[in-house]
């Protein structure tokens, strides 16, 4: 979407001469219109290319690439509605014209319609198979999927017909960091450099990267190279700002090029929603309401569905006192959609509180209004309404619950317990308040005796025998455990939880087949439930059935691919295991499966399996790939003491840490990790000197990395307070939401 012109600026302009002169000689000609008009889109200059399509069309209506070019224009100036009519014009005078096809697609990728530009790009390719540009769009369409393998494949497909066109490598480059295959995205990245070296995205995606590890100082610095080569970019000024106020050395002089970024944005793009919402959120930050509200105004103008517009807007006129106005934006992200919390929860305090001003002796409206503020985290006020509403109505057993669950959310123990009597005293048949006051015992003896007591006022209770299954389990009691899930079962069939704290049980006594089943009937009641495919693909897995472990995977990704989740590491899993073994030759793969382990925050190598291949794999690229430092800087990841996998692994061993970082640092002695890894190793076996040392070089090589500053600061156990001190400050400096950098320096 943003074509780098500065090299070929001179050629394009001299160019655009040349087809002016020709229209002006054959007024008549509308292919020099349309040509005019390539020639100003490659140039971003939009309203002119939309001046001479328009001119083209005038003279050829039945001409259909001057539609499908105007389409592609109309997009990139964000009027999508206009584009569609283009692109749908385009398809209705050629139906075998692929650049429609494609220039729908984006509209729709624009619109976020992912399901239809896909079914464009697929027909598109099948116009012509041979045309690389599809390929390389229908990966965009798969990125956005959260289809990251098969867009990978597909910018693999662009690149195998048409290996010189950067933008198929920066597309794959992406992809690849976002799959956090780093080493080979950057290739892709040096490769797209040597093509053109003119081309902005490459460093867009560099200051991406560098944002991701706040680094923000250089992600301006590519945001600055990307703006020399496309000026006309509006969202490269705005993320530039967007860096510019996360640098720690804040100023005016900051926070001034902040907004003359944002403003620019707005110049550059003045019907893009996003120019103003970024402004917007700016001056919003800067408690300048008038502002914010005003770009707000014109983000819904634009983009009457932006929701963000409306939450921002909402919670400005909130701090105003404008809560009717607040009430009327919150009410339309409710219509936007209907389990929005935030909108909910705030427009359940407006009407309990105008039901209270009218009426202040109702305890169900304080009780309503405590809800609600417990939705945003309000946790004083709402104890103060449910306060009020007891005292409004003390037999309310309702109320006691729900102020003793508020205690125990705090950790007021004795608090809670004390609540859930009175809630049992005011209505004894009330279940609920048994199992809060079981899950409030102090000790599982107590929870236990409180499990006994609920199962004997309501045989019924699923709560109880669940809690009481826990416990079992928790004292090795697993045919008791399973007694209690069956029990709950048979009470009600529908429990899918219980269905999955099963199938755990069995996978625990090695009765794989009979945990599958009950994923089976997990899935049957909760098929959108992508968490139960992921499990029995995990099953599938060990087992060595790749093919149904891959299609679970896959089936997981589908369903989680909006959501934080672990769908896309499992489906790559399944994915470099086949890779495996069609080339068991090939390190990139043994690596990729490793990485996919040890980089995730949510795979466990608690499990020996997971464990095992995790080594294995490294051991076995480390063998095929002697010359490279990436296998021994997992490793290095995978034993480290003070790792982010330290909660997911048992394998930590600061010896074998320390080996595989020298190893790394012998073939690479540039990579300040593994200074860092070798640092936090040695300081676990109390060899501070050395520890000091590797935290000193890894800072040297990088100083923006926030671990060297951190690892650094351990000159304070040496006895070395200024320096230690220096360092956090560097740290706070660098950080300052940092609560352990302040903590740390606060002990010195």
């Amino acid at each position: 979407t943003n074509i780098n012109y500065k090299g070929r600026k001179p050629l394009l302009a001299r160019l655009h001469s040349q087809f002016q002169a020709l229209a002006t000689r054959e007024p008549k000609n509308f292919r020099a219109y349309l040509n005019m008009g390539d020639v100003q889109s490659y140039l971003m200059d939009y309203p002119g290319a939309l001046k001479s399509y328009n001119q083209a069309i005038a003279l050829a209506p039945q001409f259909p690439l001057a539609y499908t070019a105007r389409g592609f224009v109309y997009a990139q100036t964000n009027e999508f509605d206009k584009a569609l009519a283009d692109c749908n014009r385009a398809i209705a005078l050629q139906p075998k014209d692929f650049d429609a096809y494609i220039c729908r697609a984006f509209v729709y990728l624009n619109q976020r319609k992912l399901d239809l530009a896909l079914k464009d790009c697929n027909k598109a390719i099948s116009l012509d198979p041979n045309n690389s540009s599809s390929f390389w769009f229908r990966g965009l369409v798969q990125g956005s999927r959260g289809n990251s393998e098969e867009a990978v494949r597909d910018y693999d497909k662009s690149i195998l017909l048409n290996p010189l066109s950067a933008n198929y490598y920066i597309g794959r480059a992406s992809v690849r960091f976002a799959l956090q295959q780093s080493e080979i995205a950057r290739e892709d990245l040096e490769i797209a450099e040597q093509l053109t070296p003119d081309n902005s995205e490459i460093y867009s995606i560099r200051a991406v990267i560098y944002n991701q590890r706040k680094e923000y100082a250089q992600a301006v610095a590519q945001y600055d190279r990307a703006i020399a080569l496309s000026p006309k970019n509006a969202s490269f000024y705005y993320l530039r700002a967007e860096n510019l106020i996360q640098l720690p050395e804040k100023s005016s002089t900051t926070s001034s090029k902040a907004l003359a970024d944002y403003n620019r944005a707005v110049e550059v793009a003045p019907k893009d929603p996003l120019v103003y919402l970024f402004r917007a959120s700016y001056y919003y930050s800067k408690d300048e309401s008038a502002k914010a509200l005003s770009d707000l105004a014109k983000v819904t103008e634009l983009d009457p569905n932006n929701v963000d517009a409306y939450s921002i807007r909402a919670d400005i006129y909130s701090k105003l006192g404008e809560d009717e106005k607040a009430i009327v934006d919150y009410r339309k992200m409710l219509a936007f959609d209907k389990s929005n919390t935030l909108a909910d929860s705030h427009i359940a305090i407006y009407e309990a509180t105008q039901a209270i001003k009218a009426d202040p002796t109702v305890a169900a409206n304080f009780a309503k209004r405590a809800q609600a503020r417990i939705n945003l985290g309000e946790t004083p006020g709402a104890l103060a309404d449910y306060n009020e509403a007891i005292r409004l109505d003390p037999q309310n057993a309702n109320y006691y619950n729900f102020r003793g669950v508020l205690y125990g959310n705090q950790r007021s123990r004795l608090e809670a317990i004390a609540d859930f009597d009175r809630a049992i005293e005011a209505d004894p048949k009330f279940t609920q308040a048994y199992v809060n006051r079981m899950s409030a015992s102090p000790d599982s003896a107590q929870t236990f005796v409180e499990s006994e007591k609920v199962i004997k006022v309501d045989p019924g209770n699923i709560s109880a025998y669940t809690t009481r299954a826990a416990l079992y389990l928790a004292q090795d009691q697993a045919d008791l455990a399973l007694a209690d899930y069956n029990r709950i079962l048979e009470i009600d069939p529908k429990q899918v939880d219980i269905y999955r704290a099963r199938a755990e049980l069995y996978v625990s006594r090695k009765e794989p087949l009979k945990a599958i089943a009950d994923y089976d009937a997990a899935i049957r009641l909760s098929p959108t439930n992508g968490k139960l495919f992921t499990s029995r693909a995990w099953l599938y897995f060990k087992q060595g059935d790749l093919n149904k472990a891959e299609a679970d995977f896959k089936k997981a990704y589908q369903i989680e691919a909006s959501t934080f989740s672990t769908e896309s590491e499992n489906v790559q899993l399944a994915a470099m295991s086949r890779r495996i073994a069609a080339n068991p030759k090939s390190a990139a793969a043994y690596l990729d499966r490793a990485r996919i382990f040890i980089s995730s925050p949510f795979m466990s190598l608690r499990d020996p399996i997971a464990a095992n291949m995790v080594l294995a794999d490294l051991k076995k690229a480390s063998t095929l790939a002697p010359r490279s430092a990436e296998p021994r800087l997992l490793l290095a990841r995978f034993f480290d003491t003070n790792s982010s996998i330290l909660d997911r692994s048992t394998y930590t061993d600061p010896t074998r840490a320390i080996e595989a970082s020298t190893a790394g640092l012998k073939i690479d002695p540039k990579i300040a990790e593994l200074y860092n890894i070798r640092g936090n190793n040695y300081m676990s076996q109390g060899n501070y000197q050395k520890a000091v040392a590797d935290y000193v070089a890894a800072g040297k090589l990088d100083p923006g990395y926030s671990a060297g500053l951190y690892g650094r600061s351990f000159f304070g156990r040496t006895e070395e307070w200024n320096k230690a001190i220096a360092s956090f400050s560097a740290a706070v400096a660098r950080s300052p939401r940092s609560a352990a950098a302040y903590f740390n320096r606060a002990v010195i």
